[in-house]
C-alpha cells in the first residue's frame, strides 16, 4: 500500500506508475491523479508546445510504432473502420448526397470520367461482384 501525494488515499501499488529514479520505483501521484495532472498541463500553453516540440522530435518513432501495430491488428482496425463509415454514411446521408450533387453539378468533367471509371470496374470484376 502506498499514499498518493495529490489525493492523500491509501492506494494499492499497482494504482501508480513505475519510475526507476523513485525510492519504491513508484510514482508519488496516482494513476488517476497522474492523468489528470497530465491533461491538465496539455491544455496549457507550454504544455501544448512540449507536446508539439516532443512529437516533432519522436516523429519516426510513431510513425513505425503505428505502422507496427497495423500491420498486427489489420483486420480489426478495418473491420472498425467499416462499421464506423457505414453508421456514418447512414446518419448523414442527406448531406454526402447534396455535396456530391454540388460537386459534379460544378464539374461535369468529374461526372462523365466517375460514370467511365465505375462502368470499366463491373465489366472488369462481374464475376466478384456478382
Amino acid at each position: 500500500m502506498k499514499v498518493c501525494t495529490k489525493c492523500k488515499e491509501s492506494k494499492d501499488e499497482s494504482e501508480f506508475y513505475h519510475d526507476p529514479k523513485m525510492k519504491l520505483g513508484l510514482q508519488s501521484a496516482c494513476k488517476k491523479c497522474h492523468y489528470i495532472m497530465t491533461s491538465n498541463y496539455i491544455k496549457t500553453k507550454e504544455g501544448k508546445a512540449s507536446c508539439k516540440k516532443c512529437r516533432e522530435k519522436h516523429r519516426g518513432q510513431y510513425a513505425e510504432s503505428h505502422k507496427k501495430y497495423y500491420q498486427k491488428n489489420r483486420d480489426k482496425i478495418l473491420k472498425e473502420h467499416k462499421i464506423y463509415n457505414k453508421i456514418y454514411r447512414d446518419k448523414n446521408r442527406e448531406d454526402i448526397n447534396r455535396k456530391a450533387r454540388k460537386f459534379y453539378s460544378d464539374n461535369p468533367e468529374n461526372r462523365e470520367s466517375k460514370n467511365k471509371k465505375s462502368l470499366e470496374y463491373y465489366y472488369n470484376n462481374r464475376e466478384r461482384i456478382l
